[in-house]
């Protein structure tokens, strides 16, 4: 992913992404569908979204031309024009049934063409929202350490993406199992290590 004005592809990377830590279901997505709506509104920054678990990768972008949100999933890409279709898309790709409720832990890795006042705005706002949304899973959640269809709990992703301040306010729960493994054999910690995020280390050891 490169400027769009740029002379040269191949040395003019964009910028470094923004990452936002978010868990959605079927019938929890209200935050993902705020996510997208924000994103949707920033269309001169021609923002693109890379959205990852713990054993995943997808892209998806809002094509302001035609006015259609597109998601790549390895050779499959799809088009829809709704938030609340593209959502499900979104959800769906981190599942292995459409319609169980199963949750999904995800990391939003969001870029933009340029690092100006614009992309700082749109930065402010998806940190609000899911800033919020974390904070309703820290007060409302039944199970914190509920995991998706690949054993990644909310712990797990926001070790390996670095989210250091979610990190501490999950490590610090009575409630909170630091140990799970996920399907990959990997426990947060691991991670943590793996991706070379010190700070989280530093903080699931305390």
């Amino acid at each position: 992913m490169y400027d769009k004005d740029s002379e040269d592809k191949t040395i003019t990377p964009l910028p470094r992404p923004d990452r936002y830590l978010l868990q959605a279901s079927n019938n929890e997505y209200q935050a993902l569908r705020a996510f997208l709506e924000k994103v949707s509104t920033y269309g001169e920054l021609s923002p693109g979204c890379v959205v990852s678990s713990a054993n995943h990768d997808i892209h998806v972008f809002y094509n302001n031309e035609k006015k259609r949100w597109v998601l790549t999933n390895h050779d499959v890409i799809l088009e829809r024009e709704s938030i609340d279709d593209i959502a499900a898309e979104i959800i769906y790709a981190f599942k292995k049934k459409r319609t169980s409720d199963d949750i999904v832990n995800i990391a939003i890795s969001v870029y933009t063409d340029k690092k100006n006042e614009k992309a700082n705005s749109l930065h402010q706002e998806l940190t609000q929202i899911t800033d919020d949304a974390f904070n309703t899973i820290l007060t409302q959640s039944p199970d914190i350490n509920r995991t998706d269809v690949y054993g990644n709990t909310l712990l797990h992703v926001a070790s390996m993406y670095g989210f250091t301040e979610k990190v501490t306010r999950l490590a610090c729960r009575d409630d909170i199992h630091l140990n799970t493994i996920n399907e990959g054999k990997f426990s947060a910690l691991i991670l943590a290590i793996m991706f070379g995020h010190t700070e989280v280390v530093q903080e699931l050891l305390k």
